[in-house]
């Protein structure tokens, strides 16, 4: 996955690299690599941690069930997803 990161001088030196779409993450480090580096490991403990789930709500307020709700995260576990959607892009890329 890609995220966009903000990256900025730290007030007391360094740099804080943050994820704008994932509240909270950040990391700092003393230079912009360090920063960025750390900042990985922060988004891959925040994803082994999260529970993804959709929800949604009716006209009337009330919450419904979101058919995706069953098959969502099936592939949280699998090492090898990530390489599989990078295959797919190849291919897309290369025959459209």
């Amino acid at each position: 996955m890609e995220y966009t990161v903000f990256l900025q001088p730290h007030t007391t030196g360094g740099f804080v690299a943050s994820v704008p779409a994932i509240p909270d993450c950040q990391s700092l480090g003393a230079t912009e690599d360090e920063a960025i580096r750390n900042l990985r490991m922060n988004i891959q403990d925040f994803l082994r941690k999260t529970k993804i789930i959709r929800v949604s709500v009716d006209e009337n307020g009330s919450l419904s069930k979101d058919p995706w709700d069953d098959i969502i995260g099936m592939f949280n576990d699998d090492e090898t997803f990530d390489d599989f959607q990078n295959e797919v892009a190849k291919y897309r890329l290369s025959n459209f």
